[in-house]
This record gives C-alpha cells, structure tokens and sequence, in this order.
C-alpha cells in the first residue's frame, strides 16, 4: 500500500481524517476552515467548510502552529515534514541585509510532467513550480527552454534581498501560465489590444501568444528562433510570483519586474552585473526611450501615480522607463548603494505602515521633493544618463 494512502488510512482509524475540522493558517495570517483529507509529500489536501470543495495547501505555507499539529497526529512524520525554518524558506526569498546576486544560475534539466490536454484542449506542462497551458503542442526543446526561464526566473526574484514572496497563494499549487498559439486567440481570450503579454491578478494567470516568445508555426511543428528575447515572459512571471504584496505603488510593482527583465538571460543564468549598463540598453530597445538624454516625466509624478494613469496614458512607455529608473536608483545608487532605504521602506509596507508615510519619512528620509529630484538627476548623471524632465 502507497505510503500516502496509509497515512491517510490511519487517520480515518483515529477518527482525524472525517469530520475533524480546523482553522488553518499560512504564514501571513490569513486562514481557512477546512477538514484534513490527506497529508501528501509536498502538501496537504482540505475540504473546504464553506463550499466543501477540496483544495490543495503545500506545507511550505503552513505557520508553525498547523506543522506542529500534523507532527502530532503522526510522529513519524517529523521527518518528512518542513521545519518551521524551513517552511519560511520556502515562503519567501533572500531576508534583508544579504548581499546583491552578481548571477543566479538555474538548473539546465528541469524535471517537466507532460499532463496530455485539459477539456478546452490545451496541453499541459508542469515543473516544480509551475504549469504551463499551451494551445500548441510543444516540441521537447521549446518545453525545455520554457522550464528554464519559468523556475530561474523565480530563482532570480528569490535572490533578491527584500524577502519577497516565491511561493503560490493558498490552495494553489502552480503558478500557472496559458500560451496561446497566435494574437488573434490571446485578444479573443482578453488580452489587453497591443499588449504582447499579461498578468491577470484576479485569476493569477499569465497569458502570451507563442508568437511573442519567438515560437513560429512551421508546417505541423513549432519551433523556437533561436536568440529570441524573453523579456516579456520574465516579466509577467515576477509580477505573477510577487502577486501577493500588498500597498506597492505601481511604480514600484513595474520597476521591479522591468528590474528582472532588463537583466542579461542565457542558458538558464541571470547576469546582475553592471546593471546600470543593462537598463540603458533595455529602455532604449523595450521602452522606446533615449538611452543618452531621455525626456522623462518628474519623479514626483510617478512617486503618486495611481495605476489608472500609469497604464492608460499615452506615455505608459515613459512610465514604465521611471519606474525602472526609480528602482534601480533606490537599489543601487542612493545613499549606502545598498538598498538599505528600499529594505526599510518594503519592510514598513509589509507591517501596513501607510505607503505615503513610509515614503516621505523612510524612502525618501524626509527630504524634500525638490531635494529628492536633484540627487536622482546626480546619481544618473554620473551614471550616463542625462535625464530631462518635462
């Protein structure tokens, strides 16, 4: 017998496993009334009270408290089990205080799952982390590439030091992305007109043509170009893995993504080196804007500018240019060159201090505008970038 079924099996003797509602609780407070169905390797299986569907909860989401009581319905699970250490791993990236990455390396072979098609006909791929959803079947090397940029992508954002989130929401177990095999199927399915790419919050989802990740339909097979870009792609999956952060301004959500994106990619390796250089060359070729003199709007405006404004404007390509501007500086070119500000300001946002406040009184350190204004022109001026604000 499985070992699973017999743990499960024990419970039902015990009594647990049927009628033993509780209160579950992640590692950021929320919760979930539920019954114990079954413990499985990496997750745990919950009736819902409310609606008495059954949703899967991996166990690195687990608070201590939940962990415990597992233990104590089977001791011998101890071993099998997270240690609440080790749970918080799992939850989020790299704390406050450690260094910068220079480079993440992923793993060139990702162990993928090829699922066959859900019920709207889509094939289904899975790695560790995610499940992709194609309208095409892929070949194996288009899989492949795939599975490298997807969970080194996560990698990356785990490497971080502002202990941001890498794992799914509760009763989630992938981050889960669909690929549609042209334009015409991504807008039909609600793709924003002109966007090459989109994360939807509501649904945490991710959805792309193949046709903008250079996958081309030859004959009856699709290949891979080979060179193509994957900015779009990396940027979508830091948005869909960071989902859960709360009270960030919309410059700060887009910085951070573009902040990935801009960086160098090969082979399953994320290069952090000379980012300065990396931003020039991505603002130039992705946002459309001068990499020596651009014309920007002022930094105030994009300190306060509600998301509204940020994406409906005619110059969103423009905005989205500060808000990687704005990242990297508070990242790497303000005050100790550390980021310390930054840590402190996402610190004070994740204990609910108000973003207005924490940002006059921590990222900004009281400074006036006026001030701010003239130290981010200094510090990209000595960097190569001549910026004028219209």
């Amino acid at each position: 017998m499985p070992r699973n079924a017999a743990w499960t099996l024990w419970l039902l003797a015990l009594g647990l496993g049927t009628g033993s509602a509780r209160t579950w609780t992640d590692r950021q407070g929320r919760q979930l009334e539920g019954e114990l169905i079954e413990q499985q390797t990496d997750r745990i299986l919950l009736r819902l009270d409310d609606s008495g569907k059954t949703v899967p909860v991996p166990l690195a989401l687990l608070s201590d408290e939940d962990l415990q009581y597992l233990q104590s319905l089977d001791p011998g699970a101890k071993d099998r089990l997270p240690s609440p250490s080790q749970g918080a791993a799992k939850l989020r990236g790299a704390d406050f205080g450690t260094p910068w990455p220079s480079e993440v390396r992923g793993e060139l072979d990702i162990p993928v799952e090829e699922l066959g098609q859900d019920e709207s006909g889509f094939y289904l791929y899975r790695t560790p982390h995610f499940e992709f959803q194609s309208e095409a079947a892929l070949s194996a090397s288009i899989v492949r590439e795939f599975s490298r940029i997807f969970e080194t992508t996560r990698q990356a954002i785990a490497a971080l030091p502002l202990a941001l989130p890498i794992a799914p929401e509760p009763g989630r177990d992938y981050f889960t992305t669909r690929l549609f095999r042209d334009r015409a199927g991504y807008f039909a399915a609600g793709g924003p007109e002109g966007s090459a790419g989109v994360y939807l919050g509501r649904e945490k989802l991710i959805m792309i043509p193949l046709e903008n990740l250079g996958v081309r339909e030859v004959g009856r097979r699709f290949v891979l170009d080979a060179g193509e870009e994957s900015h779009t792609l990396i940027h979508e999956i830091v948005h869909q893995v960071t989902n859960r952060q709360r009270g960030w301004p919309t410059w700060l959500i887009e910085g951070l993504a573009d902040y990935i994106a801009s960086t160098d990619y090969r082979n399953a390796r994320f290069s952090f080196t000379n980012k300065t250089r990396q931003a020039k060359s991505y603002l130039e070729e992705r946002r459309g804007v001068d990499d020596r003199n651009p014309k920007l709007p002022q930094v105030h405006l994009l300190l306060e500018m509600s998301p509204l404004t940020f994406y409906n404007s005619a110059n969103s390509l423009e905005h989205y240019a500060m808000g990687l501007l704005l990242f990297l500086y508070f990242a790497h070119l303000e005050g100790d060159e550390k980021g310390s500000s930054l840590q402190a300001y996402l610190a004070a946002l994740e204990n609910k201090t108000a973003e207005r406040k924490a940002r006059q009184e921590i990222l900004l350190g009281g400074q006036t505008l006026e001030a701010f204004a003239e130290d981010f022109l200094s510090k990209w001026r000595s960097a190569g970038l001549r910026i004028d604000f219209y």
